[in-house]
């Protein structure tokens, strides 16, 4: 994982990068918030660790330059100062900060704080590439029987076409489903036709009907 370390003060700096270091963490250094910004845009760090007060561009602008930016906006950031006014806190969370350490803080205390941010911003990660992948799943899965719907089924024949093969087309309809559903509600209609897919699915086994290029699709 990469660090972000932006400090004024050479000494602060230093020790940073040494304790991360001793972390496994890999760790890039800025002496002002503008060399800071150039390096999140061009190294996307993992996490940027940052002191309020800088003379070019504080910890706070810094910040706000992050959020605005699509490459950086979910970085999560942790302010450093040695002011301890919880208006100020305050202040740095409602702008975006993911944590407030004060200074001088323990090892113990930042490298918690590190982690947790580290694994918070995993997670979230993670988390939209599950619904990455959910979407690109709905967009061609039928919700009630979980069949290829016919977005996927054009695709696949036009592909089939494409490769000089002739694909052949079964087409079922189901009798008076809207009765069904005036009847039983539309309840009955998912009902029914997850029950023939089933059925469907387990006709094609037995008559060992299913193949490589064979298809249950649901229009």
């Amino acid at each position: 994982m990469k660090i972000l370390v932006v400090d004024d003060e050479a000494a602060i700096r230093q020790n940073l990068e040494r304790l991360l270091s001793l972390e496994g963490y890999e760790v890039l250094c800025a002496a002002g918030g503008r060399e800071a910004l150039a390096l999140a845009q061009s190294a996307s760090p993992d996490l940027v660790l940052t002191d309020v007060s800088m003379p070019d561009l504080d910890g706070m602008a810094l910040m706000a330059h992050l959020r605005a930016d699509v490459r950086t906006a979910t970085v999560p950031v942790i302010l450093l100062t040695a002011r301890v006014e919880p208006s100020q806190i305050r202040e740095g969370m409602r702008a975006g900060a993911d944590d407030y350490l004060t200074k001088p803080f323990q090892r113990e205390e930042l490298i918690a704080s590190v982690k947790a941010q580290l694994d918070k911003a995993q997670r979230w990660r993670e988390n939209q590439i599950r619904m990455a992948q959910d979407h690109r799943r709905w967009l061609h899965i039928d919700p009630d029987t979980q069949l290829p719907n016919r977005r996927l089924l054009s695709t696949l024949v036009e592909s089939e076409l494409a490769l000089g093969r002739q694909p052949a087309l079964l087409v079922l309809s189901f009798d008076r489903m809207d009765w069904l559903v005036e009847q039983y509600g539309p309840s009955c209609r998912k009902a029914v036709l997850l029950c023939q897919s089933e059925r469907l699915r387990a006709l094609m086994r037995e008559r060992k009907l299913h193949s490589s290029h064979d298809l249950l699709a649901m229009l």
